[in-house]
């Protein structure tokens, strides 16, 4: 029997069968994934109908190669249909294929699937898991099992017994890991990378999620920080023993011309006092010489005052004593100009309080020095305090000065009146 079908065009419909029916496949298992409904009227209708055609034209096949004869079907409508009919037939499913192909496409990037939630966190550049009973991940990506397997030997499928790990620091050798509630990892290349633990309440009941971000350049930040304001604190430093140096410089030629005039003078004076007592025609007086004897007198006198000028602690300590008020600091004095600074205005601000307020004859003042700060304590024996303690001016001048010095200022509930101040000396200049 002879069939309007060629073998060429048998084997080119098989092709187009084969890649229909395969088309068929992958669009219900992608479909499978978002709704039923489009498995049904996208997926199964045309699988159903690919496999008939391709049935069809599966027996044509065989028929036109020997193998098989037609009875009747599909096969026998293909064979016998108008080449120009079949050919129609053949690319309005192959156009089929593609547009349920495209279909898919379209759904897959407008729906919300498993494979698209996975797809979307690769993408993310920081690593993310999420771990349910035991450690069990139930989603993570790519890039928290590259950095675990980097940094501590294995990937993220035991999620407990991974985050123990960092947690502890139990990294590779050439890992350098700063521990802490966010642990943070930096590799030999310089990569930082903070990682950080956190519970989440969903629909499927308690989970933690690990995360971990790139702060290598937040880092390389600090760092450059860090040096600048050492830099700054060096060059600061400089700047005040300049000032200083400029200072004693300038004082100790004003106090160099004084003398000079002072001792200038003091030759006229001496020259006119013997020219008085040895000629009795003097042009100046007896009264003049010693007017000018007293001005000279009065100018060493001052020139000695300032050369011994209390310090402000001297003159604190006069104050008390006018009040009534022994003041007493145990404690090694510090030599830094701004702890000095805060420590007599503590004294000051405290001093007042004591005399005002709290009636003390006694004050006390301790000062211990740490390695890394100075911890100045004002109490006195006075009347107990109320709690909580009102700041008023002296107090909010004196917590000013603390915090702007990097300082923590703090009451301690005590029956006499506590205040505490830690100074660091990283502060300091």
């Amino acid at each position: 029997m002879m069939y309007a079908l060629a073998p060429w065009e048998a084997i080119v419909d098989f092709l187009i069968a084969t890649g229909l029916v395969l088309v068929g496949i992958y669009c219900m298992i992608m479909f499978a994934t978002t709704h039923l409904t489009k498995v049904i009227v996208v997926g199964v209708i045309p699988f159903v109908a690919d496999i008939a055609v391709f049935h069809g034209i599966y027996d044509v096949c065989c028929v036109i190669s020997g193998k098989g004869e037609l009875k009747g079907g599909i096969g026998l409508l293909i064979a016998n249909m108008p080449s120009p009919m079949r050919i129609s037939l053949m690319f309005l499913l192959l156009l089929s294929g593609i547009l349920r192909l495209r279909a898919v496409r379209r759904t897959i990037k407008s729906s919300i699937t498993e494979f698209s939630i996975g797809e979307a966190l690769d993408s993310i550049p920081m690593g993310i898991a999420f771990t349910g009973d035991s450690g069990i991940v139930l989603q993570s990506n790519y890039v928290i099992h590259d950095l675990c397997y980097k940094m501590v030997g294995m990937t993220m499928i035991d999620g407990d017994r991974v985050w123990k790990k960092i947690e502890e620091g139990q990294v590779l050798p050439g890992m350098d890991c700063t521990l802490g509630e966010s642990p943070m990892i930096t590799t030999p290349e310089g990569e930082s990378w903070i990682f950080r633990k956190s519970p989440i309440h969903s629909s499927i009941g308690d989970i933690n999620q690990i995360i971990a971000f790139n702060a290598t350049r937040e880092q390389q930040i600090v760092r450059e920080l860090e040096e600048n304001t050492e830099k700054l604190k060096d060059m600061n430093k400089r700047l005040r023993n300049y000032n200083d140096i400029v200072d004693d410089t300038i004082r100790r030629e004003e106090l160099l011309a004084a003398k000079m005039r002072v001792h200038d003078n003091m030759g006229e004076v001496l020259l006119a006092t013997k020219v008085l007592l040895t000629n009795e025609k003097s042009p100046a007086t007896r009264e003049e010489v010693l007017l000018e004897w007293k001005k000279d007198l009065s100018l060493l006198r001052e020139e000695a005052r300032d050369e011994a000028a209390p310090t402000q602690l001297e003159r604190l300590k006069e104050a008390a004593d006018h009040f009534g008020v022994a003041l007493k600091i145990t404690g090694d004095i510090p030599t830094n100009e701004d702890a000095m600074e805060l420590l007599c205005v503590g004294i000051q601000e405290c001093l007042t309080n004591a005399i005002q307020h709290a009636g003390s004859d006694e004050m006390y003042v301790n000062i211990q020095e740490t390695d890394d700060s100075f911890v100045i304590t004002y109490s006195n024996n006075g009347d107990s305090p109320k709690y909580p303690i009102t700041e008023g001016g002296g107090l909010s001048i004196l917590r000013q000065a603390a915090e702007k010095l990097g300082a923590i200022m703090e009451y301690i509930e005590a029956e006499q009146f506590t205040l505490r101040i830690t100074l660091p000396k990283s502060s300091l200049i």
